[in-house]
């Protein structure tokens, strides 16, 4: 590799470097070490590689540009290619739970089980989002910028590592789970295992779905379900309920694990440094980088479900359960989590829109305040319609269900809504490098969250767990809100900081 070729790199990803630092760190995550750095550009390290890029090379100097071609807004083509491509990665879990949805309407005797297997299966899913959801946004970072600077085979060298890294974290929680849980008699050791085992399963596959979603093969990933499906249908005539579901955990973990590192393959087959071997970046360096978005994703995913495990806990000891979700409750909440997850793809693409057009409008050098701020409002509208609709569409799926089941549905739909238009604030603190704010303002919501569905279910009844998430939803949204309105008064100054 020369030495400007590396530049090059450098620049790409970033075009107006803020310090030595800055370029130092990017040069590492390109696969130059200390010894790369000695070897074939003469420096001692990767620090004095760093320095010299951002001394010598200005960006109207290194990178050429295209001008206006460059600075102009996306053609309608490429905007809609872009909406398809974030809406196709929300509805890709959006589908099967969907489909999930309607199997057990119309046939709800199809996954019955025993109130034991139940409460530890439940909490199994629960526990593998919210297990896996920090790694999966660590693997999706590390990903999306690899196979950004043109080097897919370390994004997938690398990913595998947090893949590997996540498996060996994940067991480790089961087997103090397991520990714990039998120790307080929660659960029979049989089904604590059993539970255990599908723990690190989930955890697994939700890794390999984080993989195969930057590799824009997101139809893969409703088929992966659907394979599991298949062998649970297959086998569910003859062995009961409890072994196809092992079965089809297995081999949705197989598929995906196949079709996650093959796309990467092909990928490195078609790229032009295809045939070279990176060396890994400092990986204590690299991990540093990734705590908050390993954290973000952590406490994303327990806001989401926290209101569940307050429900689950509310369960009666009469019962002789020790955890167990409420039937209608789960059958209300799981509606207002499918609003969400059609409202998460909006979210998504409408604040990658916003980001791009500030970005645009700074490097035109253009007073971007007043623009920002009716854009932003107006993306807020956009997302208040949407809800509108789907809500309204699905009135005559709420009109059907019981009291409880109607009540726990409103709550979590409005509750969900307050999320939603918090998540686009969080998405715009996360791309201006602001994400220890946005993990401040997501632990505050979580306590919230917490602490008021645990209360409220074990005083007044389950269904009021949701009043938790509700309250969450508004805390997270209104301290969001008031730091964006902060962010855009000082546009500029954010604007660097990213």
């Amino acid at each position: 590799m020369r030495l400007d070729e590396i530049t090059r790199m450098v620049l790409e990803v970033s075009p107006q470097l803020v310090d030595p630092r800055e370029a130092s760190a990017i040069v590492e995550s390109c696969g130059v070490n200390d010894r790369l750095a000695n070897d074939d550009f003469g420096m001692p390290h990767t620090f004095a590689l760093g320095e010299y890029i951002f001394r010598h090379n200005r960006t109207a100097e290194v990178l050429p540009t295209d001008g206006p071609e460059k600075r102009a807004s996306l053609s309608f083509r490429d905007e809609a290619r872009l909406a398809a491509q974030k809406f196709s990665l929300n509805f890709a879990y959006a589908l099967p739970w969907t489909l999930l949805l309607i199997i057990e309407y119309l046939k709800p005797n199809l996954l019955q089980l025993r109130p034991e297997w139940g409460g530890i299966l439940s909490l199994s899913l629960i526990g593998s989002l919210i297990s896996a959801g920090g790694f999966s946004q660590a693997i999706t970072r590390i990903g999306y910028f690899y196979i950004g600077i043109k080097e897919p085979q370390l994004a997938l060298r690398l990913c595998l590592l947090f893949v590997k890294w996540g498996c060996i974290a994940c067991c480790g929680f089961a087997a103090l789970g397991f520990v714990l849980a039998n120790y307080f008699r929660f659960f029979p050791a049989s089904y604590l295992i059993c539970g255990c085992l599908n723990f690190i399963m989930l955890s697994a596959l939700w890794m390999f779905c984080a993989m195969l979603s930057v590799q824009n093969r997101v139809w893969r990933i409703p088929l992966i379900f659907v394979i599991g499906g298949g062998v649970f249908a297959l086998l569910r005539s003859y062995f009961g309920v409890i072994g196809p579901m092992f079965a089809a955990n297995g081999a949705s973990v197989a598929a995906a694990a196949s079709f996650s590192i093959s796309g990467f393959r092909k990928l490195i087959h078609t790229s032009p440094q295809g045939t070279s071997v990176p060396a890994l970046p400092r990986l204590a360096v690299l991990a540093y980088m990734l705590v908050p978005f390993f954290f973000y994703g952590l406490i994303y995913f327990a806001f989401l479900f926290a209101d569940r495990i307050a429900a689950g806990s509310a369960t009666p000891w009469a019962s002789g359960l020790s955890f167990g979700i409420d039937l209608q409750y789960k059958q209300g909440m799981d509606v207002a989590l499918f609003i969400f997850l059609v409202l998460a793809a909006v979210v998504e693409y409408m604040a990658n829109r916003f980001v791009r057009l500030w970005f645009r409008l700074a490097e035109e050098g253009t007073d971007v305040r007043e623009m920002l701020r009716t854009n932003y409002r107006r993306s807020l509208t956009v997302i208040c319609w949407v809800f509108a609709v789907l809500a309204t569409g699905l009135w005559l799926a709420y009109h059907l269900f019981e009291y409880r089941v109607l009540l726990t549905a409103v709550l979590g739909s409005i509750g969900y809504f307050f999320v939603a238009l918090a998540l686009f604030n969080l998405i715009l603190l996360l791309s201006l490098n602001r994400a220890e704010r946005a993990l401040t303002l997501m632990t505050v919501a979580l306590a919230c969250n917490g602490v008021t569905g645990y209360v409220l279910s074990h005083v007044f009844g389950v269904e009021y767990a949701a009043i938790g998430l509700l309250l969450g939803g508004i805390v997270l949204f209104t301290t969001s809100h008031k730091l964006i309105r902060i962010v855009l008064r000082e546009a500029d100054y954010f604007y660097a900081l990213a």
